[in-house]
């Protein structure tokens, strides 16, 4: 049963990464795009040269510090997000009579839900690395 979440996560994950290069061979004519300026692709390789650096760097720390590295991440993501709840709910205070009037709240609901249902899963797993030794 441990082992369900981690299937169902992989298939998410296959199936998206199967959508998105349909998507990008077929619908977009992605291929297209790049070779007809292949200077377009530089970019892409460069963002890809550098993320595999960083994790590289990253594995090679000590445990101690990729502990360190992730409650600082996951601190300062939580923070942030919940710094976007506080305006999205400020500005919403003022905007309520505009969002009522456009039959907008359903919209304006989901996106608040969204931001606090990530905002709780970040400080879930913020707490569960802090518990770890």
């Amino acid at each position: 049963m441990r082992r369900l979440p981690f299937i169902l996560g992989f298939m998410l994950i296959a199936v998206g990464t199967v959508w998105e290069v349909y998507e990008f061979r077929v619908t977009n004519e992605g291929v297209r795009f790049f070779s007809s300026e292949p200077l377009r692709l530089v970019p892409v390789v460069i963002v890809g040269l550098a993320g595999g650096a960083v994790a590289f760097g990253i594995s090679r720390l000590s445990r101690g510090s990729q502990r360190m590295l992730k409650l600082t991440v996951l601190g300062t993501f939580g923070t942030l997000l919940l710094g976007v709840l506080g305006a999205f709910a400020f500005h919403l205070t003022w905007a309520a009579p505009m969002v009522t009037e456009a039959g907008m709240w359903g919209w304006i609901a989901t996106a608040f839900a969204s931001f606090g249902v990530m905002a709780v899963l970040v400080w879930c797993e913020f707490c569960q690395v802090w518990r770890r030794t």
